[in-house]
């Protein structure tokens, strides 16, 4: 009996203790107070359990005054309900610090999220920047390619002008050399006056075939006008073209 007195003491002595350095205790979160609070309300009704038990066996098995244990008894059973008080305030406190805490986590994942999106915005920025500088880039490049075509194709253009230009001046130069001298002139008349003379003499040539042809193409002209005048006659006379082709097959014949 003695021994559990002793452990029962000092169960309380420390289950107090404990109470007040969770009331004291700055640096203890709401939840290790809570916790804390806990443990010495079990310390406290284990102590007040062992003091009862004592107080039932009595004086004459204990050799402990009942005086004495009804104090202890009273003191723990009112540490308790202290205990419980502060351990109801210590988990609201527990609880507010917790929805803190989510707060606050919530408060930095945000924060993060929205680094994060920044970073993406920041990075996406500066790919479309850079496909931009590239795109910049092609394009001037692409000007300086058309310019340098453009430039070669006048240079081509001039060079052919300079080129038909100086062909015309040495085609003038040629002629401009080329001058004709008195022998020359000359010549070119004997050869025109001989180009005279065979023109003269091919038309001469013609008119006498044209004179040879008269007499004939007017015995033929005479002919067709005998020709045409019979057909009128046979016509009036009521012959029919049998008659009249033997007629003429006759007069060929005669």
């Amino acid at each position: 009996p003695r021994l559990r007195f002793n452990l029962a003491l000092v169960m309380q002595q420390y289950a107090v203790q404990k109470l007040a350095k969770s009331k004291t205790q700055q640096k203890q979160t709401a939840g290790e107070r809570k916790v804390s609070v806990e443990l010495a309300i079990e310390e406290l009704n284990q102590a007040l359990r062992f003091f009862r038990r004592l107080s039932q066996l009595g004086v004459a098995a204990t050799g402990i005054e009942e005086v004495k244990l009804r104090k202890h008894i009273e003191y723990c059973s009112d540490a308790v309900t202290k205990a419980e008080i502060l351990s109801r305030n210590t988990a609201k406190e527990a609880e507010a610090e917790q929805k803190k805490l989510r707060s606050q986590q919530l408060a930095l994942e945000s924060q993060k999220m929205e680094a994060e999106v920044a970073r993406t915005i920041a990075r996406q920025k500066e790919l479309q920047e850079k496909a931009d500088r590239e795109r910049k880039a092609k394009e001037a490049e692409e000007r300086m390619d058309r310019l340098r075509e453009q430039w070669q194709e006048q240079h081509q253009m001039e060079q052919v002008s300079k080129d038909e230009r100086e062909s015309k001046k040495r085609k003038k130069d040629h002629y401009d050399d080329a001058v004709i001298v008195p022998d020359e002139l000359d010549e070119l008349e004997n050869r025109a006056e001989a180009v005279g003379r065979d023109d003269n003499e091919g038309l001469e040539e013609e008119e006498d075939n044209a004179q040879d042809e008269a007499p004939q193409r007017l015995r033929l002209k005479k002919r067709s006008e005998n020709d045409e005048d019979r057909a009128k006659a046979l016509a009036a006379v009521g012959l029919d073209s049998d008659e009249e082709g033997e007629e003429e097959e006759e007069e060929d014949n005669a």
